[in-house]
């Protein structure tokens, strides 16, 4: 960089108007060591790229898989209130009643039946000690 006495001299021997320092962008060519050096720092980049791009991806499918979770959450949700129930398994004592021909499972603490179903051939067979 030119000091300003330097630009003043220049001016002066060119009959010139001095405006002062300004910046300006200009073409500098490259030496050979440095484009050597530019072009590991592009293949450095590019991998870095890659291996961001595959982060990416695992990040993306990982959010994919929560966004189907909350999905299907949200769509169950959405038929129980739709029905007003929900079903639940439950392990209950069973009985038959061999006048109705079915099986009843009940809670005993309310003596509640809370399912019948038919009863099953097996059922029908006699069991000695039950």
């Amino acid at each position: 960089m030119a000091n300003r006495d330097q630009e003043i001299a220049y001016a002066k021997k060119h009959r010139y108007e001095r405006l002062g320092a300004m910046n300006v962008e200009i073409k500098v060519e490259l030496p050979d060591e440095e484009r050597i050096q530019l072009g590991k720092e592009q293949a450095e980049a590019m991998m870095a790229i890659e291996v961001l791009e595959e982060e990416k991806k695992t990040f993306d499918d990982d959010l994919r898989a929560q966004i189907k979770k909350h999905e299907e959450n949200a769509i169950e949700i959405a038929r129980i209130v739709k029905r007003g129930f929900r079903i639940e398994e439950h392990s209950l004592p069973c009985f038959l009643d061999l006048k109705s021909q079915e099986r009843l499972y009940v809670d005993l603490a309310t003596e509640e039946i809370l399912h019948r179903a038919p009863m099953r051939e097996e059922d029908r067979q006699m069991s000695i000690g039950a």
